[in-house]
């Protein structure tokens, strides 16, 4: 009878354990099928577009046989990490920012964006050796060669052929191994992000750092050459350091025929004044010989400050720039036709000037009058208006530091002065 009652007792313990195996599999099953589910899905978000993959659009930026990515910093989650890139031709790329994420999804995330992106990319583009992504704290290249060893037998440019495509690329997109492999032998990363702007050799490159590092949002200087767009960027980079609050307030930097035609420049404000553009007259910046040209007889002619050069003509305009974010900084809780009154009556190039006429008056020759002062920097100076003339003393500083004039020197210290009140960021004199 006891032998019955454990055979009976045994018979339903493993009915019991069967039924318990039996659903717990099941529901790894579902859960696996919802992760496959899921990746899929991922997959088709990073696809910009079903079918053909000549029809996929190429990331911006190719130019030398390199593709340079410009990814914004725009964070979702912070402790995350991941930024959006919205402002590619690619499709939106969810990438995962220094090291690992805090998440397996999102570490799987960002190594099938780069794979799928790099992928497109090179079956697309014959000439391109090398895609780098760039991020603040490191830069990820995949080159050429070692994509190509990750495909095995499938050459890079049969990825053009839709079958080959759901093959090669997106069916490796569910693999796991396959991923963690290619990230860890076919991805070089270099720590330390962004190139210094010195070391800076090609237009991507300069872009990128023009978005990143200046905050410029919006630029066509490519349409420029790249010898002539590097020393403007230059002392744009000089200023902003100077300047820190000029950094994310020129939102644009763009080439234009629709300026006036004997302006080499100009600064525009945003109605708002939150923000700034800089737009370089095409008629000039395509023809540097002319402009150098008529500079250096302006120079001479003392129309502008002896000493100053060409190159740093963009100091002048950002100058207006700080003149522009004082008044928005200032006039914030103001109606918007107060701002713009105080630009163009040049409320605040007014008061620095006479602050500064004050202060310097002493060490001028006896007799001299403000406008005379204004007068000794340049004729621009003294024929443009006060706004003009503010700009003109800080190219005046810029270029000839010590050997500024003094009505430059006093002006530029009123200015700073005047940023420090409103913004909090303490200034030196640009004397050298």
């Amino acid at each position: 009878m006891l032998k019955k009652v454990l055979i009976i007792l045994g018979v339903l313990l493993l009915s019991i354990a069967g039924f318990f195996y039996y659903h717990i599999e099941k529901m790894e099953r579902i859960e696996q099928a919802e992760r496959e589910a899921q990746a899929k899905q991922d997959a088709k978000d990073l696809e910009p577009f079903s079918g053909d993959v000549n029809t996929f659009p190429i990331a911006s930026g190719i130019a030398d046989g390199v593709n340079v990515l410009a990814l914004n910093e725009a964070l979702v989650e912070p402790e995350v990490e991941i930024a959006i890139v919205t402002d590619l031709p690619t499709a939106e790329l969810y990438i995962g920012l220094q090291g690992q994420s805090t998440s397996q999804y999102e570490k799987r995330f960002f190594q099938r964006s780069i794979f799928y992106d790099s992928a497109m990319n090179f079956s697309r583009v014959p000439d391109l050796q090398a895609v780098h992504y760039y991020f603040d704290d490191q830069v990820i290249t995949i080159t050429r060669t070692a994509f190509a060893e990750v495909l095995g037998d499938a050459q890079i440019e049969s990825l053009t052929d839709t079958k080959v495509w759901e093959t090669e690329i997106v069916g490796k997109l569910l693999d796991i191994n396959f991923m963690n492999e290619f990230m860890t032998n076919t991805a070089a990363v270099q720590k330390g992000g962004l190139k210094p702007l010195a070391l800076i050799e090609t237009m991507p490159e300069m872009l990128l750092y023009l978005k990143m590092e200046l905050g410029v949002e919006k630029t066509n200087l490519e349409q420029l050459p790249f010898e002539i767009v590097k020393p403007i960027l230059f002392e744009v980079d000089q200023v902003f350091q100077l300047y820190p609050e000029l950094d994310g307030y020129i939102t644009t930097i763009e080439v234009t025929d629709q300026i006036d035609p004997e302006r080499f420049m100009e600064l525009q404000p945003a109605f708002d004044f939150k923000s700034a553009s800089i737009r370089l007259n095409s008629r000039w910046y395509s023809e540097m010989d002319k402009l150098e040209e008529n500079w250096e007889l302006g120079v001479e002619t003392e129309f502008y400050p002896e000493g100053t050069e060409s190159e740093t003509i963009v100091v002048h305009e950002l100058t207006h720039g700080l003149e522009a974010y004082i008044i928005g900084t200032r006039y914030q809780d103001s109606p918007a036709q107060e701002q713009i009154d105080a630009w163009e009556n040049s409320t605040v190039s007014k008061e620095i000037i006479s602050s500064a006429y004050a202060k310097v008056s002493p060490v001028l020759v006896p007799g001299t009058s403000e406008d005379a002062a204004v007068e000794d920097i340049s004729e621009y100076a003294a024929t443009g208006g006060p706004s003009e003339a503010l700009a003109e003393a800080a190219h005046d500083v810029y270029d000839n530091g010590k050997r500024a004039d003094a009505m430059s020197k006093a002006m530029v210290e009123e200015l700073n002065t005047m940023l420090t009140s409103v913004s909090g960021e303490k200034h030196q004199l640009m004397l050298e």
